[in-house]
């Protein structure tokens, strides 16, 4: 039989990247349907039956690098002739409007984030981004209407904050690929207490909110620990992290992407996890994979009191509230004395990637019919 292949591009996410490998490509393989191809920085690893994986080189930020990285994808694409791609750089998606025209093959844009809009009020982008890639991008992106044939949007408020998704779209979010999840902890009064910030590093994500919770932890007189691990872009922020000379602080962050085992290998051995965004406009109802992968895994975590993330926890279970504005030593002393929140099997489930599978595979059929 011959398998329709399938090819999912990106220049910016690492080969075993948690979506694209663990979700999206591992689902379509256990099918045993089609020929899954991962295009992606990094090492190329071994194929499998059903994944084979190319490596784009390198991850890089200088423009000159990514044109290659960029070259390299379309070479990839080229040669193995798909009949459905899927990408989810906005950098790929002229090249994705030409090609799925020339090939007649299908075409899914995976939107994972609303760059216009980050790059408009994000910090971390400066004026070049506000006043050149941020309308370009929103253009790129309108064009797309007339020829991506369907939508994975990573966040379901994706399908109100873009106007050109029309209704060719599924919801797909980042939820963790485990067949059940784990037993909640309720007991964090331990004699000495791991905690844990993961995923991006960066002030988007509330890195400087966890500066504060360290301080705090250093003058309430609880033996503790506290390792931070996952991707740093921004180098002021990566300085200050290897400034830090303390014995109870464990930094594990890297320019590129840090390997996903690694994170997980931390969620299990923490006592008490942090999410530390605060609502702004570019991340409000947006739900970060770290919450997912807490409750998974049954790790409880602080979370800003009256956000939508608290919501989302609440429902979920093992959410403990905080005031990140009003921080103090007693505040997070009092909040490390709360019962975290708790959930029945059936709302604790909804964090696994399991009830996203099959609206996915259910859109790749249809694509195909």
């Amino acid at each position: 039989m011959n398998k329709k292949k399938i090819v999912i591009a990106s220049i910016l996410k690492p080969l075993l990247d948690p979506r694209h490998y663990e979700r999206f490509a591992l689902s379509l393989a256990k099918t045993n349907k089609y020929e899954v191809n991962i295009i992606a920085n990094g090492e190329k690893k071994p194929n499998t039956p059903d994944i084979r994986f190319y490596s784009n080189g390198i991850p890089g930020r200088k423009l000159t690098h990514r044109l290659k990285l960029r070259w390299k994808t379309y070479y990839h694409i080229i040669k193995i002739r798909p009949h459905l791609l899927i990408v989810c750089t906005i950098e790929l998606l002229p090249f994705a409007f030409f090609y799925s025209r020339i090939t007649r093959c299908k075409l899914v844009y995976d939107v994972q984030e609303n760059y216009s809009l980050n790059f408009k009020y994000l910090l971390e982008y400066g004026f070049l981004h506000k006043a050149f890639l941020s309308p370009l991008v929103r253009v790129i992106e309108h064009m797309s209407r007339r020829f991506v044939d369907h939508y994975f949007l990573a966040e379901k408020c994706y399908s109100e904050q873009l106007e050109f998704i029309n209704t060719r779209f599924t919801i797909l979010g980042n939820k963790t690929v485990l067949e059940e999840v784990n037993k909640p902890s309720q007991d964090i009064q331990k004699s000495k207490l791991r905690f844990l910030f993961s995923g991006t590093v960066s002030a988007y994500a509330g890195i400087h909110k966890i500066f504060e919770i360290i301080e705090c932890l250093k003058v309430s007189g609880l033996d503790f620990q506290f390792t931070i691990i996952g991707q740093v872009f921004d180098p002021h922020i990566s300085a200050k992290l290897m400034n830090i000379q303390s014995s109870e602080i464990h930094i594990k962050v890297s320019e590129s992407p840090v390997p996903h085992a690694s994170i997980i290998e931390e969620i299990k051995q923490a006592d008490i996890g942090v999410v530390a965004y605060q609502s702004q406009i570019v991340n409000a109802h947006k739900v970060p994979t770290k919450l997912y992968e807490y409750v998974a895994y049954g790790l409880p975590y602080l979370i800003e009191k009256d956000s939508y993330w608290w919501k989302v926890g609440k429902k979920l279970g093992g959410a403990i509230p905080i005031d990140f504005d009003a921080l103090s030593a007693e505040s997070l002393i009092k909040a490390l004395n709360t019962k975290p929140t708790s959930a029945d099997a059936a709302d604790r489930n909804e964090a696994l990637w399991k009830t996203e599978e099959g609206k996915f595979l259910t859109s790749i059929y249809t694509l195909f019919e």
